[in-house]
């Protein structure tokens, strides 16, 4: 009598778990979904010029819609080696899967902006582009690119479990440590009849140091 009893809860805890993640990939806010990258999807990359510090990206994704015609506000965060990048698919994190979003799409990106390396010594210059694109996984060599620049920052010491670039985004907020969070900018991403996100960076760079140490 026993064996159907545990059949049926083991059925019906598989049938929970399939529906959470059906749900999980129409709405996104997955880790693994933002991180699998489509060939078609629309896509945002963060890349670190700085060649002697380690760039950390916390961001917030803003006024998107998902392919339900819902609202979701996404949380991420980028650790990004010199000279590497991360890229994440936001039609897959949308529900979009392998399709760009849709012409006049905009996502409003909200990003706090940090230096560290492992010597946790002196001061350093950000050097972050940032762009967005479709068709294709790899950037085409047209794609605009779009710096974001702070000068004279402090390098904090980068946390002991950081030895490669990774990025997460879900639909938690993180703990942040804001003590080394010195540059804020608030990016507009609209994509094109081209594919391409189009970035306007509405917070004035001068303003940007003074701002994150507000927030």
């Amino acid at each position: 009598m026993r064996t159907p009893v545990i059949i049926l809860i083991v059925a019906v805890v598989l049938i929970i778990i399939g529906a959470v993640a059906a749900i999980m990939m129409m709405m996104g806010g997955s880790n693994t979904t933002a991180n699998i990258l489509t060939q078609n999807g629309t896509k945002i990359d963060f890349y670190n010029n700085n060649t002697q510090a380690w760039t950390h990206v916390e961001f917030v994704i803003l006024n998107d819609t998902t392919v339900n015609n819902t609202t979701q506000v996404y949380y991420g965060e980028a650790w990004l080696k010199p000279g590497e990048n991360k890229t994440f698919d936001m039609s897959s994190l949308l529900g979009y899967n392998d399709t760009p979003l849709p012409v006049g799409s905009v996502l409003r990106i909200d990003t706090w902006t940090g230096l560290f390396n492992p010597n946790n010594s002196g001061n350093g210059n950000l050097n972050l582009t940032v762009r967005g694109w479709s068709n294709g996984t790899t950037p085409p060599t047209s794609d605009p690119l779009y710096n974001l620049t702070s000068l004279n920052m402090p390098i904090g010491p980068l946390p002991s479990n950081v030895t490669s670039t990774w990025g997460t985004i879900s639909m938690t907020a993180p703990n942040v440590n804001t003590t080394y969070t010195n540059a804020f900018n608030e990016l507009l991403f609209t994509e094109d009849s081209n594919g391409n996100l189009i970035v306007n960076i509405t917070t004035p760079g001068g303003l940007s140091q003074t701002i994150a140490e507000l927030v």
